[in-house]
């Protein structure tokens, strides 16, 4: 009796046992968007992906292989040797459209986004953009190789926060002087790519989107110049264009003129 009574306890213990940590990885994979193989660095045993970190990382990442090299980050990731990066501070969820499956927060892109967005959501969308951030059907909008963070001339370069006076957000500095406007470049450009700070919402007017070009994915203001200016600019469109400069200009697509 006390032999049946202990494996029927043994078999039910069986069932209070956590899964092997293999097969929780294999399960978390299974939901996670790890793309294609396009990239240039597909298949040769180190993940490029720049969503993730750890280490099985190559060294060197590039945003043209975010979502391209599937294989590699999926086999690492299903190891332990990669996870997704953690930095990204997604806010709150005190949004007005907090909760309904699209990410409202402007920082972020891809097929995931709501068909509008206004600044008033930023960092306060944080259990959808999380969510699809973490499948890979968003992703943020980092700043371009052309974008002009300055050099690392501050005395307050280097110390985890951005002191630049041209941001704000969480990860810039309680005290912020002019003088160090373009001068702590590294500091600002993690921050910015990680989504803890932005450009000041009033360091650029960007008018409101009267124009008939407005949200194409196109900056058709003829104040900007750069890559994802429209190619026909017109002065009808002066200050016209809002969401699509906006979005550009912080992405360093496009500047002043």
């Amino acid at each position: 009796m006390h032999i049946r009574n202990f494996a029927i306890a043994a078999l039910a213990g069986t069932a209070l046992i956590s899964p092997p940590a293999h097969t929780q990885a294999n399960a978390q994979a299974n939901s996670l968007e790890f793309g294609d193989n396009s990239s240039t660095w597909a298949n040769d045993g180190e993940c490029d992906d720049p969503r993730f970190e750890g280490t099985g990382m190559a060294s060197t990442l590039l945003e043209d292989d975010r979502l391209r090299d599937a294989n590699d980050c999926r086999e690492l990731y299903q190891r332990g040797d990669v996870r997704l990066r953690r930095s990204v501070n997604f806010g709150d969820n005190s949004s007005t459209w907090a909760n309904d499956g699209e990410c409202d927060d402007p920082r972020f892109r891809g097929s995931g986004m709501a068909s509008t967005l206004s600044d008033e959501h930023r960092l306060r969308d944080a259990n959808d953009c999380r969510s699809l951030y973490e499948t890979g059907r968003i992703q943020l909008v980092t700043a371009s190789s052309s974008f002009n963070f300055g050099d690392d001339t501050s005395s307050w370069a280097n110390d985890g926060e951005c002191d630049d006076p041209r941001f704000e957000g969480p990860g810039t500095a309680n005290v912020l002087l002019e003088a160090d406007r373009f001068r702590d470049g590294t500091d600002c450009r993690s921050l910015y790519n990680s989504g803890q700070v932005q450009l000041r919402s009033n360091y650029v007017d960007f008018g409101d989107n009267t124009s008939m070009w407005a949200d194409d994915g196109e900056c058709d203001d003829p104040r900007f110049i750069g890559s994802g200016m429209a190619s026909t600019l017109v002065d009808s469109d002066l200050l016209s264009d809002a969401n699509d400069c906006r979005a550009l200009y912080n992405a360093g697509q496009i500047r002043l003129r």
